[in-house]
């Protein structure tokens, strides 16, 4: 099975693979690619300083549940996830932070750059049970939060079980991903025989493989089938 399945897409073009893991971050300032829960954020404003990725607070509100505040006077940022009411709270320039009642030592302290509020992006991830990491060969960053649900299901000794979570996981890429002019709407998933953790997608010409790792779904490559389709006219009855 898994054999046919390699033959098929021998005919795509493949993208470069990514190299990835948690390794501590790049050099300073440093410009920073974001992928938060599977989609790409690449501002060109977040930044690596002092070992530590840095993202502007309004960042903060593209993470599912969090919602983050800004007191000017006090340069104090709050971030609250709207459904528990935790609440992660850090002064600019100050490297200790509080949740709730708790005290937390910093690495780096959140800053102010050019008039614009930075916070430590894997602070505020981990702080809140969100999964966090770095990808030194595109100087990017992961966050992404997985269904608790999602986690018991893929470890089921029901193979049809553990596949279907494995489609539900976060899916996580450090590049922008094809696109094809292919019209055709229809989405085919192959797993290797008896496998749930390495999977291919094939969608609108463009076929994806992922492996599952840390709770997410990997794309490995990526590539685009050039093999021509060819209609035949059967002409009239």
């Amino acid at each position: 099975m898994f054999k046919k399945i390699v033959c098929v897409f021998a005919t795509f073009s493949l993208a470069v693979p990514l190299i990835w893991s948690s390794t501590s971050y790049a050099a300073a300032n440093a410009s920073v690619g974001l992928n938060i829960n599977g989609l790409l954020r690449n501002d060109g404003e977040a930044k690596v300083i002092d070992q530590t990725a840095f993202v502007p607070i309004r960042t903060i509100d593209f993470l599912p549940d969090l919602q983050v505040s800004w007191d000017n006077k006090t340069k104090t940022v709050t971030v609250t996830n709207a459904n528990t009411k935790e609440k992660v709270t850090l002064v600019a320039g100050n490297k200790v932070a509080s949740k709730g009642k708790d005290k937390i030592s910093l690495s780096a302290p959140a800053r102010i750059i050019d008039g614009v509020t930075y916070v430590p992006f894997r602070f505020i991830g981990e702080a809140f049970g969100a999964t966090v990491k770095w990808d030194n060969a595109s100087k990017s960053v992961a966050i992404y939060n997985t269904d608790p649900a999602v986690i018991d299901s893929l470890n089921s000794k029901d193979l049809k079980t553990a596949r279907t979570a494995a489609l539900k996981l976060p899916r996580i890429s450090f590049h922008e991903e094809f696109t094809t002019s292919d019209e055709s709407h229809s989405t085919t998933y192959y797993f290797p025989y008896g496998e749930v953790k390495r999977f291919f997608i094939s969608n609108h010409g463009v076929t994806q493989y992922f492996e599952v790792k840390d709770n997410a779904a990997w794309v490995i490559w990526e590539g685009v089938d050039r093999v021509k389709k060819r209609y035949i006219n059967l002409g009239s009855a």
